[in-house]
């Protein structure tokens, strides 16, 4: 496809940096797919602090960049100094290129548009040999490795620069949309997938769970373990509305930080003094990560997803003494599957599946739409990064 489309960029760190560039229709290689798309959501927490600059944007962190690369570069001054500038790494943990300016959006979905070619060849019917002969590559399953046609609905990931017309993926990052969801709930499989095997494989069948933060990762999170036949639901949260919105989805019960002495007691009472069996940490908020020796029963496990960008000092006497479990294949591991994995379309397959029969009904989650225009990109953001009662903002594409 030929042509040329609007792109968002993100030029610097903070505010006001936003920049809609108009760029050309991006061409699929082989194993690849042009994706016209028509939905692309902000995630509040990792978008969010790659605008602070805690975060490395996507495209970056999947080639190696790390948060504490972004603190040098933006947060370590003489007035504030990174107290572990001078443990980092400073030969094997290098990262060399300038993550600014770059493509945003990370989770989409749309419509096949167009089909790679494979390898230069064809990868449906005849193609000619360079000795003129015919060959069909109708039965080559080397050949006829792509399971999607134009006019598939797809989401997943990885997918850098989604706050665009169009995009280019390869056929190990997406995965077909199931009939009655919508594109704009589709855009939320990818935080569902991410938070699937953290979940899974923390949460055991009637657990108390404890669900820190109830943004898009806290809300399937909570909703994947009460399928799982979760005893008790605690959830928490500084937002008043998000709790009621988790109470109306199945919560048992509700904690707002702010009103109550003692966020760890009122867990444990919460619990009857027991602790929770599983803790669910989503927010990556060290607050939220400083809580988690504390409100753990012992023997407990932890689950711990969410994008920490901060340095955090931890109690980790509590993790030794009280034999809690922190597996080392949940702390990141929907990232893992997400963004490194060859293939995670078995992931959004899942999360799709969750989706489609309403154990986890993210498409309730959504409640800001934006056609997206520079002035609506600032308008998004700043409720991303000031608004608590803001769940999940996207943009539309007509």
């Amino acid at each position: 496809m030929e042509g040329t489309m609007k792109q968002a960029w993100l030029n610097n760190v903070g505010e006001g940096h936003w920049e809609i560039r108009e760029v050309p229709i991006p061409k699929p290689g082989p194993g690849q797919a042009l994706i016209k798309i028509h939905a692309g959501s902000i995630c509040k927490q990792t978008d969010s602090n790659t605008v602070r600059g805690y975060h490395p944007p996507h495209d970056h962190q999947c080639w190696g960049m790390l948060p504490h690369h972004m603190r040098m570069l933006y947060h370590n001054t003489p007035e504030n100094p990174d107290p572990l500038a001078e443990v980092y790494p400073k030969k094997h943990l290098k990262y060399d290129w300038e993550p600014f300016p770059s493509r945003m959006g990370h989770e989409m979905a749309g419509e096949i548009v167009e089909i790679g070619g494979f390898l230069g060849q064809h990868p449906y019917g005849e193609y000619t040999t360079e000795d003129g002969r015919k060959r069909v590559t109708e039965n080559n399953l080397v050949a006829n490795n792509n399971p999607f046609k134009v006019g598939d609905r797809v989401t997943g990931s990885p997918i850098f620069g989604g706050f665009a017309e169009y995009v280019v993926a390869d056929f190990s990052a997406i995965a077909k949309i199931p009939d009655g969801v919508s594109y704009e709930t589709a855009t939320l499989a990818e935080p569902v997938m991410c938070v699937y095997p953290h979940v899974t494989q923390t949460v055991q069948f009637r657990d108390r769970v404890v669900v820190l933060g109830v943004g898009a990762l806290g809300f399937a999170s909570m909703c994947i373990a009460k399928g799982m036949g979760a005893k008790q639901i605690i959830a928490v949260d500084l937002d008043d509305a998000k709790l009621d919105f988790a109470k109306a989805h199945g919560a048992d019960v509700i904690i707002n930080p702010n009103k109550v002495d003692n966020v760890a007691d009122a867990i444990w009472d919460a619990t009857e003094h027991q602790g929770a069996d599983s803790v669910l940490e989503v927010t990556g908020e060290p607050e939220c990560i400083q809580l988690l020796p504390y409100i753990t029963k012992f023997g407990g496990r932890i689950g711990q997803i969410g994008a920490c960008c901060k340095l955090v000092p931890i109690d980790w006497s509590y993790f030794h003494f009280r034999g809690l479990s922190v597996n080392k294949c949940i702390v990141g591991a929907g990232m893992v599957n997400a963004h490194n994995a060859p293939n995670s379309n078995h992931g959004f397959d899942v999360a799709l599946d969750l989706i489609q029969n309403g154990i986890v009904p993210m498409g309730d989650f959504i409640d800001y739409k934006f056609e997206m225009t520079t002035e609506n990109l600032e308008k998004a953001f700043d409720l991303a990064l000031h608004d608590n009662t803001m769940r999940k903002a996207m943009f539309i594409f007509k």
